[in-house]
């Protein structure tokens, strides 16, 4: 059976390999981040947001509208078999990450939202504390 953290793990591994600078476990002053991955740099680099369900719960919606808030692109990662039912749950600007036999697939792309900078400002501020759980 799946469970949240191992795909976390998985999905930082992959966007490690992709040379991204990745986040797993984020604690943030607002709320816990699964993971987040920086991407470039000109003119500012891209802060991709995700957060990991097995299932669908009634507070996905709020959770990750409150990643709108510092994100430049928000996805939720899930198992291929609950994938139609989020579909239904989630806003157009959401991206859909699907995670089937081991690997990742992008089912919907997120919307850029362009509000990353404020999480990358506070990265900077706060780069004295960690930004990650050690698990």
């Amino acid at each position: 059976m799946l469970n949240e953290q191992s795909i976390v793990d998985a999905l930082y591994q992959k966007l490690s390999l992709l040379g991204l600078k990745v986040y797993k476990n984020v604690v943030l002053p607002c709320c816990e981040v699964d993971v987040i991955a920086v991407e470039g740099s000109a003119p500012r680099p891209l802060v991709h947001v995700f957060e990991v369900k097995t299932r669908v719960k009634p507070k996905l919606v709020k959770q990750v509208f409150k990643r709108f808030l510092f994100s430049d692109y928000v996805y939720v990662v899930v198992p291929y078999k609950i994938v139609a039912h989020l579909y239904r749950k989630v806003d157009g600007s959401v991206g859909i990450v699907v995670y089937y036999n081991g690997d990742f697939y992008i089912y919907r792309f997120a919307k850029l939202l362009g509000n990353g900078y404020r999480l990358l400002d506070y990265i900077e501020k706060n780069i004295a504390s960690p930004l990650h759980r050690h698990t």
